[in-house]
Formats: C-alpha cells, sequence, structure tokens
C-alpha cells in the first residue's frame, strides 16, 4: 500500500527513485565510526557478565531461570540494545 502511494504521487515522492533534494548528513568517516562503535560495544557486552546470562537464555530458558538469572529482565534488555543500535545506524546512514 505504500509502495503504491508513493508511485501514485510521483511529484511529491518522486515515485521509484526516492526523495530528491535531501541534503546528505553523513559521510564515509561517521559511517565507519559508528560501525566501530557498535563492534566494540557489541563485543565487550557478549563477554560480559551479562552477555554470559544472555546466552544462558539463549540455550535454555528455564535452567538460566533456575539459576537464578532473570529471563524477562535480560530479554527487555536485549531488545532495548537492539532497538538503540537500529535507531542509532538509521540516525546516521545517508538518506
Amino acid at each position: 500500500m505504500v509502495r503504491v502511494f508513493c508511485n501514485a504521487f510521483q511529484s511529491v515522492t518522486n515515485g521509484p527513485l526516492g526523495l530528491k533534494g535531501l541534503a546528505p548528513h553523513t559521510n564515509l568517516y561517521w559511517s565507519w565510526g559508528v560501525a566501530v562503535v557498535t563492534i566494540v560495544v557489541i563485543s565487550k557486552l557478549v563477554k560480559s557478565s551479562y552477555g554470559r546470562a544472555m546466552k544462558a537464555i539463549r540455550e535454555d530458558e528455564t535452567a538460566a531461570k533456575a539459576m537464578g538469572i532473570d529471563p524477562y529482565k535480560h530479554l527487555l534488555m536485549a531488545f532495548l540494545i537492539s532497538a538503540f543500535f537500529s535507531g542509532w545506524r538509521a540516525a546516521c546512514s545517508p538518506t
């Protein structure tokens, strides 16, 4: 439905070619910087005790719960972290 709408209003959306006249908000250095920071943060997260708890939940949620790991808290935090990096990447990507 969105595709049909965008193609119908080509004077506004420029159809399948996308929006025109937008200023670029990033360059290659910002893109690489965001990628490097993301990789460093995620690698440190995986190696931390929080990352080990997330791995335990991934393997067997019942066993992790029996060991005292709160699956709800960790799964919610994993969702929030992924949403943060998705939004950060979208905000820093060129238009």
